[in-house]
């Protein structure tokens, strides 16, 4: 990444990233930091699912648009102070930012979103940040975010201050997640709300705490074996006792539909029958299998069957943010 030269300055910059899937699961802050996590994760950079961010300056004034739609800044303030620390003046920022996938629905936008605005900013300000030191920045918009500015698979430990890659995208070939939208919508409480409120209230907080903990030890033991079955297990144990951090909370939180439900059922179902399938979610209602590439027709045919309204999205480990060439003046 080249800095800025004083003929040819740099007026905006454009950077591209997947989301950061989580099989054990990020859910919970430290009462000390930015987005600092109360437990560890293990994600993986989903393709080609893709968030866009272009970042230019301004005059007077930030401006966030997502999708056309212009962002509430105070989602975004800490982001931008950080991010404005890059250059050696007073800044203003304009981002546009889209993505090709469901944004707050519950499939990491704001993981892509943020990792994507970490590496134009950079690029914008002509700075040639680390991986690590682009974590930290990212992590200041969105936790998961950290993970995101990686591809392959990557590991954020509990209390860090950025996350740490583990395998690069070509590590597992075989891989696939099978996206289910089942509801489009934007989700009623962010993740960011209903974190701050499980850990608050709810009597099972401390005990996912302490849980998660042995949860990713073991999926660390099962990526490293490339062993899908205990790696599956263990992303399901772990979204099951996040969701059920947030039904003991007060007031409960509820973000599955009914479809959540039967997809839930049907992988069950079709374990039973052999094939290798496993559920994970996020906050929100869809529903990410994982799966071996050998199994996807299969899964898809019985998808088909039981619910031929979805258009179920067969994703990769994909690799990290890239920068897409920029306007110069």
């Amino acid at each position: 990444m080249m800095p800025q030269s004083e003929s040819h300055p740099i007026t905006s910059a454009t950077a591209c990233a997947g989301p950061s899937l989580a099989l054990t699961k990020y859910w919970g802050k430290a009462k000390h930091g930015i987005n600092k996590p109360a437990t560890p994760s293990l994600g993986l950079t989903l393709t080609p699912l893709q968030s866009h961010a272009t970042v230019s300056l301004a005059a007077d004034g930030h401006e966030v648009t997502v999708n056309g739609v212009v962002q509430p800044l105070d989602r975004f303030a800490p982001f931008l102070k950080a991010a404005a620390k890059l250059f050696d003046r007073p800044v203003y920022f304009k981002a546009l930012c889209t993505n090709s996938f469901p944004t707050s629905a519950g499939l990491a936008s704001s993981s892509s979103g943020f990792a994507a605005l970490a590496l134009a900013m950079s690029q914008l300000a002509g700075r040639d940040l680390s991986h690590t030191n682009l974590s930290v920045l990212a992590r200041i918009g969105s936790g998961s975010a950290a993970r995101a500015v990686w591809g392959g698979f990557v590991e954020w430990p509990a209390g860090a201050a950025h996350a740490r890659p583990l395998y690069d995208e070509s590590y597992w070939p075989e891989l696939r997640v099978i996206v289910c939208l089942v509801h489009p919508g934007c989700k009623a409480v962010s993740s960011r709300n209903a974190m701050t409120q499980a850990r608050d209230t709810s009597p099972y907080y401390d005990a996912w705490v302490k849980e998660s903990a042995c949860m990713h030890h073991g999926a660390l033991t099962a990526l490293a074996s490339q062993d899908l079955e205990q790696l599956g297990d263990i992303a399901r144990h772990s979204y099951l006792r996040m969701f059920g951090t947030m039904l003991a909370m007060s007031p409960p939180l509820v973000y599955w539909v009914p479809a959540s439900v039967q997809l839930i059922h049907l992988a069950q179902g079709l374990r039973k029958q052999g094939i290798g399938v496993w559920e994970t979610m996020d906050a929100g209602p869809q529903v990410k299998l994982l799966c071996a590439a050998q199994d996807v027709d299969a899964i898809l045919c019985r998808l088909n069957e039981a619910l031929p309204e979805l258009t179920p999205l067969v994703a990769q480990v994909g690799a990290g943010p890239c920068l897409i060439p920029s306007t110069t003046v």
